[in-house]
């Protein structure tokens, strides 16, 4: 039973006042139901600044990992942002608890978490051709969101998640389809979501193979 497994953590958390702390919980755990399409999924906070989403599409967990980070940081006048850490593996326990459950894809993402040092995103799996190539390529997309302005975070969110088109954007924002696209262009969303299609597809055939 292979699944994806992402463990976080806030940064600066302990700068966020109750109510900050609050929207940002309630703004992840509405961002997890909003992605429900993508897989079935459940999260558990824990030690005040943590949290971990058991996925069970193991080739969403990517997608959804940057969707989340796109979220966070997509609020206007915070700096908010997390360390994000996923694991694809086997799950040899599942609680009603998601952070008391065992196996592979909760000791990856959880490892890869604790070394994630000055990195804000990392993926681990148990092929390690994959994770040669994740790593790389995960750091250059990991540095392209980290410096993602609000704007350019909203956009992306809406343009990954369901694809939609430049003007469609814009009408629901209520901004120009030039603005849209200048945005999109320097947030290089087309390439954030070449990069979770690529790995998408590849960890999907790498479990049908398991």
């Amino acid at each position: 039973m292979i699944k994806g497994v992402i463990t976080g953590d806030i940064i600066n958390s302990t700068k966020l006042d109750v109510s900050s702390y609050q929207s940002l919980t309630s703004s992840i755990n509405e961002t997890i139901s909003e992605l429900a399409s993508l897989s079935a999924m459940s999260i558990d906070f824990f030690r005040g600044d943590s949290f971990q989403i058991i996925v069970d599409s193991p080739s969403a967990a990517i997608k959804i990992a940057i969707l989340l980070r796109a979220t966070i940081k997509s609020h206007a006048h915070q700096s908010w942002d997390a360390r994000l850490s996923v694991g694809i593996g086997g799950v040899s326990h599942l609680d009603a608890q998601v952070s008391l459950s065992n196996g592979e894809a909760f000791i990856l993402s959880g490892h890869g978490l604790d070394e994630i040092g000055k990195k804000r995103l990392v993926v681990k799996t148990p092929w390690e051709p994959m994770n040669a190539s994740l790593e790389i390529s995960t750091l250059f997309v990991d540095d392209i969101i980290t410096g993602w302005t609000p704007n350019q975070a909203m956009v992306s969110y809406m343009g990954l998640r369901d694809n939609m088109t430049q003007k469609a954007i814009a009408t629901q924002l209520n901004k120009s389809k030039q603005n849209v696209s200048k945005l999109l262009a320097s947030a290089k969303t087309d390439l954030i979501g070449r990069y979770i299609h690529y790995y998408s597809d590849l960890i999907e055939q790498a479990t049908k193979s398991s």
